[in-house]
């Protein structure tokens, strides 16, 4: 095993405690020793991770908004993924038009439209701030988040006359990237990048963002408090976050 990816939210972060189980940290300081690289792949902003205090671990590379960004351990850009072109063109007009709340995301800065009670929902189940109020400021954009529910999800997609992916991370927020987004297709820049084998990787997630994760990693782990569709695509499925589920799943496999 050369490298391991690991996603934030119910998997390293528990939203139960609002805090990394101490068994998963040293778990992290156990795989530094034995050399193994340990990339965090998340949806989250940068911004994201230092209000959530976990900027400061002591990962070997950072894959950022859904695999938009991947960035060295000193968080410069290794690769980057923007949205761009009549997509964004489509995702400004719906920015500055505001008809739906939609975040905008750069790579050292993220800002919204404006605010309403599905924002502060949203942002409420991830222990995250409100984003400020702010026009588009011309820089490149690599992620949106629009604050939408199912119904206006389907609007959403008819809005874009290209292929876009959208991913549902709460009841009334999505992820918008581009189409060759996701986390899978960043790891697969990551593995060729540093000459490491499919075989040779391993994953650990929860949600359905990661799903793309699994089928580009050797090995996928799913966290006991996993969604049921990630748990069926699963190698294995390891024991709850807050139940030491790091540390479980890769003493079950002699990591």
């Amino acid at each position: 095993m050369k490298v391991i990816f690991f996603d934030l939210d119910g998997t390293i972060l528990s939203h139960q405690t609002n805090s990394i189980p101490e068994s998963t940290l040293l778990a992290l300081e156990t795989l530094k020793t034995k050399g193994i690289l340990r990339v965090l792949c998340t949806g989250r902003h940068r911004k994201e991770l230092e209000e959530l205090h976990v900027s400061h671990l002591d990962f070997d590379a950072w894959i950022l908004l859904n695999g938009q960004l991947i960035l060295n351990k000193d968080f410069s850009i290794l690769w980057e993924n923007p949205i761009e072109g009549n997509k964004k063109e489509i995702l400004l007009s719906l920015f500055k038009n505001k008809k739906y709340p939609i975040q905008l995301l750069e790579k050292d800065d993220f800002y919204i439209n404006y605010v309403n009670d599905d924002v502060r929902y949203a942002q409420a189940s991830i222990h995250t701030s409100i984003p400020d109020i702010s026009e588009y400021r011309g820089n490149v954009i690599y992620q949106g988040i629009l604050f939408v529910d199912q119904q206006k999800e389907e609007q959403v997609k008819e809005e874009f006359d290209e292929d876009v992916l959208i991913t549902r991370w709460n009841d009334y927020a999505i992820d918008v990237v581009s189409s060759q987004g996701g986390k899978g297709n960043a790891i697969q820049v990551f593995l060729k990048h540093f000459d490491i084998e499919k075989e040779e990787s391993m994953a650990f997630g929860d949600g359905l963002n990661d799903c793309s994760m699994f089928e580009q990693v050797g090995t996928g782990i799913a966290m006991g408090n996993s969604h049921p569709d990630l748990k069926k695509q699963a190698q294995f499925v390891t024991k709850d976050i807050d139940d030491d589920g790091i540390m479980f799943g890769l003493l079950r496999y002699g990591l």
